[in-house]
This record gives C-alpha cells, sequence and structure tokens, in this order.
C-alpha cells in the first residue's frame, strides 16, 4: 500500500518497517513478561517448608498417596 503511493520514499518503507519490528518485539517481551508473572504466582511447592530433605521426601509421599486416593474415588 505504501509503495503504491507514488511520494512514499524507500527511506519512509524502511523505516515502517523497522517500527512494526519494534512494536512485535515489544508485543512478544510483554507476552513472555506475563507468562513469567504467572509462572511466579504459581502455588508452593510440597516440600519448601520443611527442614530437611528426608522430611521433604516424605511429605512429598504423603501428598501423592492421599492425590492417588482422591483420583481413585473419582
Amino acid at each position: 500500500m505504501m509503495a503504491q503511493n507514488p511520494s512514499t520514499t524507500m527511506e519512509d518503507i524502511n523505516e515502517y518497517k523497522r517500527t512494526e519490528l519494534l512494536r512485535k518485539s515489544v508485543a512478544d517481551v510483554r507476552v513472555r513478561a506475563d507468562a513469567q508473572a504467572e509462572r511466579r504466582k504459581s502455588p508452593i511447592k510440597t516440600y519448601s517448608n520443611v527442614k530437611s530433605k528426608i522430611a521433604g521426601n516424605m511429605k512429598s509421599q504423603k501428598k501423592a498417596k492421599k492425590m492417588g486416593s482422591l483420583a481413585e474415588q473419582q
């Protein structure tokens, strides 16, 4: 469309292309930032508040058993 206009120069077309590239880049950065923000909102890990690795493993196993029994009930 711009190329068909006789008053449009190659400089204008190149400037338009650069502007569009920047616009798309900024949009992509916003999408990625939103996705990372959503990941940061995820629930706390099961064993984040335990004192040792062993206690964390035990807690996660208990949770897995509980979730397994709930899945069987449904």
